[in-house]
């Protein structure tokens, strides 16, 4: 019940998998596919961020799944296609670059 970690490597050098399911559990990385995809999330009530690389480098998704979250950040396809909402209750602004680099889409919500 108050286990700490479990670290698993799958396929390829640097694949890891660590989480942590204690009730107070802080984060959980893993490294699936090839060198350097990470995906990182704090489980945690009072979690801050989770941080996701898929498919090649650099690819990157950010999110914020607290209660008072500030943004996300989602990097998918190519160099510098983002994806940036706010999804908190006094949200600003919704900037979303989809397709290839600097096609660009900005909503006040």
């Amino acid at each position: 019940m108050n286990r700490k970690t479990s670290k698993v490597n799958i396929g390829c050098r640097d694949t890891t998998l660590t989480y942590y399911s204690n009730m107070n559990r802080k984060t959980s990385k893993v490294n699936i596919g090839c060198r350097d995809t990470t995906l990182t999330n704090y489980s945690n009530m009072n979690r801050k961020t989770s941080k996701v690389n898929i498919g090649c480098r650099d690819t990157t998704l950010t999110y914020y799944s607290n209660m008072n979250r500030k943004t996300s950040k989602v990097n998918i396809g190519c160099r510098d296609t983002t994806l940036t909402y706010y999804s908190n209750m006094n949200r600003k602004t919704s900037k979303v670059n989809i397709g290839c680099r600097d096609k660009t889409h900005t909503t006040a919500t």
